[in-house]
């Protein structure tokens, strides 16, 4: 999918925030990645164990799992969780870990 494209349903899913895209995603810093593409993922969190990943569903990514990675399929359930999830990566100060247990009770 073009890279405009996969913005605009960034921006319509998502919250309002700045967003680089990129082809290699383990060179470039962030507190989120959205990727749905595993390889892309592990390189990425290789260099940002603190990082948040949501991982677009789809069936070569199902068996896919990290305590960092958030799978979305459209279900507004998840999307709540993404939100606050997203959030909490924001809000999280310089070498504090990702803490995303509080996203067990939604």
């Amino acid at each position: 999918m073009p890279g405009h494209k996969k913005q605009n349903g960034i921006d319509k899913t998502l919250l309002r925030v700045p967003i680089t895209m990129t082809g290699n995603k383990g060179l470039v810093y962030g507190k989120i990645l959205v990727d749905d593409f595993p390889p892309y993922i592990e390189a990425w969190l290789k260099h940002r164990p603190r990082g948040l990943v949501i991982m677009p569903a789809h069936r070569w990514n199902e068996k896919f799992q990290h305590p960092n990675v958030l799978r979305y399929d459209g279900n507004s359930q998840q999307l709540k969780k993404i939100k606050k999830a997203m959030k909490i990566a924001r809000d999280r100060r310089p070498h504090e870990p990702l803490d995303l247990t509080s996203l067990r009770s939604i």
